[in-house]
C-alpha cells in the first residue's frame, strides 16, 4: 500500500490492465459490439451508438483509443447504467483483434471496410482480411456478424462466422439503401421501408450507417427510432 492506495506488482502492466478490464467486463451481461475495419471504424462507431441509444445510456469508445490500451480503458467504464457497449478495435498485426476481443468478449461484431493502409504490416489484403476477421473468429455461436456484402473479401470474412451473419450494403444484402438522395443535409434513403438520414455528405458514410441501423434492428430497436 501507498499513500493508501493498494498497489499490485505486475510483469506487465499493459497484460494486467487487460485482464483486469476482462473481469469488470464479465460482470456486465448486455451486448457489446466490436467494431473494426482498414477505415470508417470511429464513424461507424458513432452511427452505432447513436443508433442504439433508444435502448438507454450506450457506452462507446472515445475519439480513436482502439488499442491495447484504450479499448481496457473503456470497458473500465461500464456500469450498471449501460444497456450496451460500442467498443472500436484497431489492428497493427496479426492476433492484435484476437487479443482485444479476449479483453472485451463481444457479442456482436461489424467490419467496415477492408482497404490497404494496413499492407506493410500484413503483406497482402486477403492476410488484413483475415487479421480484421480475428474478430469474427471471437464471436458466440449465439452472437451476429455484420458484414458488407459488396466487399470483395466477404465470403473469406463470412467463412470466419459460427453464428448469424448479417449483410449489409450491396444489392440484395439484409439492409441495403433505397431511394438515395442528396441534398445540403447529407444523404436520405430507406432500409427495409424505413426512412433514414445522416448528416455525413459522404456516400461511404450511407454503408456505415446501414452497419449501425442493421446492429440495432437485430437488437430489436424499431429502424424508424433507430
Amino acid at each position: 500500500v501507498r499513500g493508501g492506495i493498494p498497489v499490485f506488482r505486475v510483469p506487465d502492466t499493459q497484460a494486467a490492465y487487460g485482464k483486469i478490464a476482462r473481469v469488470w467486463r464479465d460482470k456486465f451481461d448486455i451486448p457489446v459490439i466490436g467494431v473494426t475495419g482498414s477505415v470508417g471504424k470511429t464513424t461507424t462507431k458513432e452511427m452505432l451508438a447513436a443508433a442504439l441509444s433508444p435502448l438507454g445510456p450506450i457506452l462507446k469508445t472515445e475519439a480513436s483509443q482502439n488499442n491495447e490500451t484504450g479499448v481496457p480503458k473503456v470497458l473500465l467504464q461500464l456500469n450498471q447504467a449501460h444497456k450496451a457497449a460500442v467498443v472500436e478495435m484497431g489492428m497493427r498485426g496479426v492476433g492484435q483483434i484476437a487479443y482485444l476481443c479476449d479483453i472485451a468478449r463481444p457479442t456482436m461484431g461489424v467490419v467496415t471496410m477492408i482497404a490497404e493502409n494496413h499492407r506493410e504490416l500484413r503483406g497482402s489484403m486477403e492476410a488484413i482480411a483475415d487479421a480484421k476477421g480475428e474478430l469474427l473468429d471471437s464471436l458466440p455461436a449465439t452472437g451476429a456478424a455484420i458484414v458488407n456484402s459488396s466487399s470483395p473479401y466477404y465470403g473469406r470474412l463470412r467463412s470466419k462466422v459460427s453464428g448469424t451473419i448479417v449483410s449489409y450494403g450491396g444489392e440484395g444484402a439484409d439492409y441495403a439503401a433505397e431511394n438515395v438522395a442528396h441534398n445540403d443535409g447529407g444523404w436520405r434513403f430507406t432500409v427495409n421501408s424505413a426512412p433514414a438520414q445522416i448528416a455525413s455528405h459522404s456516400p461511404h458514410d450511407v454503408d456505415n450507417a446501414l452497419a449501425a441501423l442493421a446492429a440495432a434492428d437485430i437488437l430489436n430497436i424499431p429502424l424508424a427510432d433507430a
